[in-house]
């Protein structure tokens, strides 16, 4: 029996991959404001920390968030930042033993509308420093890499100083988020930078958008920007329409674009990819014309090094749902044409990818929003494909995780505190003393399936712990909980989302 027990050991031990590499999920977390994924990363243990912003966090505007889940994509922790206005976090940046970044935006500091802002925190996510970047209009970052000496380049847009046209927008800081320098350069039509990649530690790629003049047309752009500003060599794409890069990879010698042309015959958008080689030479481009409208927003290798992943949204007539952006996962081959379909993202309203990585197990993780389920009015959503195509259930998903993990509602010094969440036998509510009112749970159409009323609980404690017994026939799934009181009204509006799940033996 020892040697048995000695030999699954060893199994377990010598093929911990073999178990990682088979991962795949869906997951969603919501609260009841308008939640929206943004940007990812995965840590070196194989879990993963996420971005955006939310309104859920706290009444009032939106913040910039940091959610860390596991490698199966169960919560670990959230955290906020930002300030009372609209502050929000586009990509997040980490380095072992520094800590995470988050460049983003705010208009609860700074001078103008909006501006570039960046976040330091250490690795359990506590704010250590912010500041914003921007002039007395409005800056947007789009995309942001960490460089190899801990600096951080942010891109984006800004229209300060122009004449309400955007210009390309690139600042590079320190560590502790001082400017080293900032470069701000366009025409008289939009400029935009909206994607970086790192080509080596001092090189960098980066695509966007850019206006002729001299053509009096907006056509896909592609810069080798060293890490001190200086442009080695620029491309433009496109001739027959207006042409944006939204993203790109590097892949041996070769540089691989994806995004859209607006096809003016038509009056709608296709999908649209590229390759150029590492110093700027042209070797292909191809527009997907399509009834309806096509925009190829996110690429990214995996572990097969023959294919790669591009997300991308469509609004056909007929074929996507009624209402909203649809988005689909494709798998192309490294010529950058279409292999097959991975998965589809199709809810009532946009379903938006946010960004797309490869991860450690030779599959990828795609974040972004949609608005199909939850209270607020958008949730974030995170999608891991496993090794060799594995790819996760995404349709009919109603599961809702709490992108903010504890509930607490202050008012008067007092506290009300709902745990655990997810549930499986009790809920546990801590209730001000002399509280009244009650107690109702909907399903989430809003149907009321449970309601209970609170006589005061006058015990002296400043709170009074209510354990609630769910009903037998509430059956397992996500329910709205509202604590509605007769004698003051609660700051943080409910009702809340909870898990319930009953826990059942089988002999």
């Amino acid at each position: 029996m020892q040697n048995i027990i000695y030999i699954i050991f060893l199994l377990f031990s010598w093929f911990p991959n073999l178990v990682v590499s088979q991962t795949d999920f869906y997951k969603i977390y919501t609260n009841n404001g308008y939640d929206i994924g943004q940007g990812i990363v995965q840590l070196e243990d194989s879990s993963y920390i996420i971005t955006g912003t939310s309104s859920s966090f706290k009444d009032g505007a939106s913040q910039a968030f940091l959610l860390k889940v596991d490698s199966l994509g169960k919560y670990s922790w959230s955290k906020n930042y930002g300030g009372d206005e609209s502050d929000g976090g586009r990509r997040v940046l980490y380095k072992k033993n520094v800590g995470y970044f988050i460049a983003g935006y705010t208009n609860s500091i700074g001078k103008g509308g909006f501006d570039n802002y960046l976040v330091k925190t250490n690795e359990k996510g506590e704010l250590l420093w912010e500041k914003s970047y921007g002039g007395i209009g409005w800056e947007k970052v789009n995309d942001a890499v960490l460089l190899a000496d801990t600096t951080i380049m942010m891109v984006g847009q800004t229209n300060s100083g122009t004449s309400g046209n955007d210009n390309f927008y690139i600042i590079r800081t320190n560590q502790n988020g001082d400017t080293l320098w900032t470069k701000n350069y366009g025409s008289k039509g939009d400029d935009i930078a909206t994607c970086v990649k790192m080509l080596n530690d001092s090189i960098c790629i980066i695509g966007g958008q850019k206006y002729i003049e001299d053509s009096l047309k907006t056509k896909a752009y592609l810069i080798c920007l060293n890490k001190n500003g200086k442009i080695k060599w620029e491309y433009y794409f496109g001739n027959d329409g207006e042409y944006r890069i939204n993203d790109l990879c590097i892949v041996g010698n070769e540089i691989n674009i994806v995004g859209f042309r607006k096809n003016k015959i038509k009056d709608d958008f296709d999908g649209y990819s590229a390759k150029v080689n590492l110093n700027g030479a042209f070797i292909y481009e191809f527009a997907y014309s399509i009834k309806g409208n096509e925009s190829y927003e996110q690429i990214s290798t995996y572990g097969r090094l023959d294919k790669l992943y591009v997300a991308y949204n469509q609004e056909l007539a007929g074929s996507t749902f009624p209402i909203g952006k649809d988005l689909l996962l494709g798998r192309f081959r490294t010529e950058l044409v279409y292999d097959n379909l991975a998965l589809g993202i199709s809810n009532t309203g946009d379903d938006i990818s946010g960004q797309i990585i490869p991860t450690n197990d030779g599959g990828a993780i795609l974040v972004g929003y949609n608005s199909a389920f939850g209270m607020g009015g958008n949730n974030v959503f995170i999608t891991k494909v496993g090794k060799n195509d594995v790819f996760p259930i995404t349709s009919g998903v109603q599961v809702l995780n709490s992108l903010v993990q504890i509930e607490k509602i202050k008012e008067d010094n007092n506290e009300i505190l709902i745990y655990p969440n997810p549930i499986s036998e009790k809920i546990n509510i801590n209730l001000p003393s002399n509280f009244e009112g009650k107690i109702e749970i909907r399903d989430i159409t809003g149907k009321l399936v449970y309601e209970e009323e609170i006589k005061e609980n006058n015990l002296g404690n400043l709170e009074t712990k209510y354990a609630l017994s769910l009903p037998n026939h509430i059956e397992n799934g996500n329910y709205l909980i509202s604590i509605i009181s007769n004698d003051f009204t609660i700051q943080r509006p409910f009702p809340q989302t909870i898990y319930f799940e009953r826990v059942t033996f089988v002999r």
